[in-house]
């Protein structure tokens, strides 16, 4: 994961989601009602926002229907592009916005699966 060093008068902003939909419930797994299933995915964004991959751990004994569910979910989300702007003063002391990048950037994410009473449940948040 790159992390980016802002430099003196620089500012980043972005890098949060506007539309991230729920991932589904496998059906397939709905009838067998698994306790809790915890996923952990790294999300790659690309300069325009779009999720460019979605990485998920490995998790031993988990149906690979979670995973594929996961991927689906995630890789239809979209971000607030990462920016960083370079600001600079003139001579009178006024700031003034110097140059505006856009940078790809990875978030990880926890995704959870639960059943109750034959009822699906999937939450998301940040990790």
């Amino acid at each position: 994961m790159t992390h980016y060093q802002l430099a003196l008068g620089a500012v980043s902003g972005g890098a949060v989601p506007l539309d991230h939909p729920a991932p589904i419930y496998p059906s397939t797994q709905l009838a067998a009602c698994p306790p809790e299933i915890r996923l952990r995915a790294l999300l790659i964004v690309g300069t325009d926002g779009k999720v460019d991959d979605v990485r998920v751990d490995k998790a031993a004994g988990v149906a690979p229907a979670f995973a594929t569910a996961v991927r689906a979910a995630a890789g239809q989300w979209r971000f607030v592009p990462l920016s960083i702007s370079r600001w600079a003063a003139d001579a009178n002391g006024h700031s003034h916005r110097v140059e505006t990048v856009l940078k790809p950037f990875s978030l990880p994410y926890e995704f959870r699966f639960s059943c109750h009473d034959g009822k699906p449940q999937t939450s998301t948040s940040a990790s």
